[in-house]
């Protein structure tokens, strides 16, 4: 009898070790510092561009390389992953920009997070964005705000 009830608890024990955890809620906000590195047409009119940053945010501080299409102006869709010290995490977003008050550009737009390593495996999620590039810049700076589950 105490073969059987030991037997029991060593499987039960060695179930639950296998069951895999639950992926745990994280909101998140952060900001986004891009510069673009590489251009085809006329960004943001037309064509498509390849750009490189900085991500300061709740999840972690990384690097960004980012790539978006202008199919028809205001409107762009792209995708971008960030790199952490722990992980990475892809995305893809679509937007649109304006012209600002006092000059330059206002951007405005929402992504998925659709993918992630290491800490972020499994990673699944939706943001929204807000940003601004100054008169006679090509630095962007966002402010992003959403969850992400892994």
């Amino acid at each position: 009898m105490r073969k059987i009830i030991y037997a029991t608890i060593v499987l039960g024990a060695m179930a639950a070790a296998a069951t895999p955890a639950q992926a745990a809620r994280h909101n998140f906000d952060g900001t986004i510092t891009l510069a673009p590195i590489a251009e085809t047409g006329n960004p943001p009119f037309s064509g498509n561009a390849d750009y490189a940053g900085s991500v300061t945010s709740t999840l972690g501080r990384g690097a960004l390389l980012a790539h978006n299409d202008y199919t028809y102006s205001p409107a762009f869709q792209g995708t971008f992953r960030i790199f952490f010290n722990k992980g990475t995490l892809r995305a893809t977003t679509s937007g649109s920009g304006s012209a600002a008050p006092g000059g330059g550009i206002g951007i405005t737009g929402a992504g998925q997070i659709t993918k992630g390593t290491g800490k972020y495996k499994g990673a699944k999620g939706k943001f929204t964005f807000t940003g601004t590039e100054p008169p006679n810049s090509e630095i962007t700076t966002f402010e992003v705000d959403g969850s992400v589950k892994y």
